[in-house]
């Protein structure tokens, strides 16, 4: 969001060159394209019924972030439709922590098998 405002009030800006402007729109649609094909893992923290536990996030694009606890008892997702957290109860533990292992480099590349939220219209 920061980045689409700086670039918004550069764009109205006269004293900026044309070659400028369109140099910085390139730049943020090249890491808007990058960070929609990548996949990131982190650890952090997480409210489950009003209990803070650490858990291991891995994000798949732009559209997916799940997590799971280290005891892998708890997983989920984040949920667009209603902008919070979706449990699973353990559900796709197997498959979130051979997610978070390849994000964490500690495995290949291989094939991910997770419920994924497309885009809607």
């Amino acid at each position: 969001a920061e980045r689409m405002l700086f670039l918004e009030e550069n764009l109205e800006r006269a004293d900026v060159d044309i070659s400028e402007k369109f140099r910085q729109v390139l730049e943020v649609y090249q890491i808007e394209n990058e960070y929609g094909r990548t996949i990131e893992a982190y650890s952090g923290n997480i409210d489950i019924d009003g209990i803070n536990l650490a858990a291991e996030f891995f994000r798949l694009g732009r559209l997916n972030l799940f997590y799971m606890t280290p005891d892998q008892n708890k997983t989920g997702y984040w949920d667009k439709d209603i902008n919070g957290w979706a449990h699973l109860n353990g559900k796709y533990a197997d498959d979130i922590d051979a997610a978070l292992k390849i994000a964490f480099k500690q495995a290949p590349p291989d094939f991910i098998n997770l419920p994924l939220q497309g885009v809607k219209k």
